[in-house]
């Protein structure tokens, strides 16, 4: 690290794959300040992996350093997952200590226990805590008993100095528990396309980008194959993913494709060749507490989107978007619309996505997050 003043993010998900919210603020904090970017709790063994203490360094951009706590086998079960709370405070504390630097802030989307707490008042650090997705509501998603969730939650909200969330629903739920949240969602972020190609359907595609997971209504996925348009997924299956019937037979159809997770070059020369961007999530309420980063994405890129109707969109009022109310009910329509989508774009009206987008850059949030921790 290059000594300048130091920000901790502590993320929910690691640091390596897919990027979501907390790495591409990391990586946007770094600009500024070094960042420690705090991954997970995860088990120093389990079944599955067995002894899984890395040798190596995750690798990170200048500006980033990764560090990992290592908890107890099992450390989700009941009894144990209060150990986790002083491991991440003792590997945060570790991790200053070697640096020799005092943390000016601490931006975490993991629960701020109160070993966390104590540790950023030694420092001296503002902490704010980030609500991401109503966890509660999705306690089967992520597989931990939805009152404790509701602990982790209701205590991070009284002990955080500030508390950010992504979308209105979420807002509305931290002020039923006497809490003023900031609004700061996800930003756009378009790498510049990598020169290796890729297989690509050579006509017009519907792209869908991100976790393969239960939170997707695969019948829209069926539904745009169906009324004639090649579809082409990236990212990964979530390991907890009880669909797995419906999605081999989706995955014999000839017009499906799935790359799997891609570097973020590679993704956005799908985007560069896409006609229309995908997001056919089911009508749950963790869904509808939710803002997905791809539509931002899709929208920087230029690529109108279809959509089943989230809370989240109805805020952003973005250009480009045409929502479908009911998928369950009528796939067809789905379909339809993506069909409509892809064939009657034009120069001017994708120009409009990306300007768009470009108020809403990852840049901006980056200013945002600086003020609420004090470090601007």
């Amino acid at each position: 690290m290059s000594g300048r003043p130091l920000v901790v993010v502590l993320s929910s998900t690691a640091f390596e794959g897919h990027r979501l919210y907390e790495q591409r603020l990391a990586g946007e904090l770094a600009r500024t300040h070094d960042v420690l970017f705090v991954q997970p709790p995860t088990a120093v063994w389990t079944k599955g992996d067995g002894l899984r203490l890395p040798a190596r360094r995750v690798p990170a951009p200048g500006g980033v350093r990764v560090v990992t706590p290592w908890v107890l086998p099992a450390s989700r079960r009941r009894g144990l997952h209060h150990l986790n709370a002083p491991v991440v405070a003792a590997t945060v504390l570790a991790a200053a200590v070697r640096e020799r630097r005092r943390p000016r802030a601490l931006a975490s989307a993991q629960n701020v226990g109160r070993p966390l707490r104590a540790l950023a008042r030694a420092f001296g650090a503002r902490t704010a805590f980030l609500v991401k997705d109503d966890y509660v509501a999705g306690a089967g998603l992520v597989g931990v008993p939805a009152e404790r969730l509701r602990r982790g939650r209701d205590r991070s909200l009284a002990l955080a100095d500030e508390v950010v969330v992504v979308s209105p629903r979420l807002q509305r739920l931290c002020a039923a528990q006497g809490r003023q949240a900031h609004l700061v969602p996800a930003g756009a972020e378009l790498t510049a396309p990598a020169t290796a190609p890729l297989d690509l359907p050579a006509g017009p595609f519907a792209v869908f980008l991100g976790m393969v997971s239960d939170r997707i209504d695969l019948g829209g996925f069926r539904a745009v194959v169906a009324a004639g348009l090649d579809l082409v997924v990236v990212g990964p299956r979530q390991p907890t993913f009880t669909q797995d019937g419906a999605w081999r037979e989706l995955l014999g159809h000839p017009r499906v494709h799935w790359l799997g997770p891609r570097a973020p070059q590679e993704v956005s020369q799908v985007l560069a060749r896409a006609s229309v961007g995908l997001m056919p999530y089911t009508l749950s309420e963790f869904n509808q507490a939710s803002f997905p980063l791809k539509v931002l994405e899709y929208l920087a890129a230029g690529l109108p989107v279809v959509s089943t109707r989230l809370e989240a969109l109805d805020w952003l009022d973005a250009p480009g978007v045409s929502v479908v109310d009911d998928l369950a009910a009528d796939p067809a329509k789905f379909g339809e619309a993506a069909v409509a989508a892809a064939a009657g774009d034009d120069p001017s009206a994708a120009d409009a996505r990306r300007e768009f987008a470009g108020r809403h850059t990852w840049a901006a949030r980056g200013d945002r997050w600086r003020d609420l921790l004090g470090l601007s």
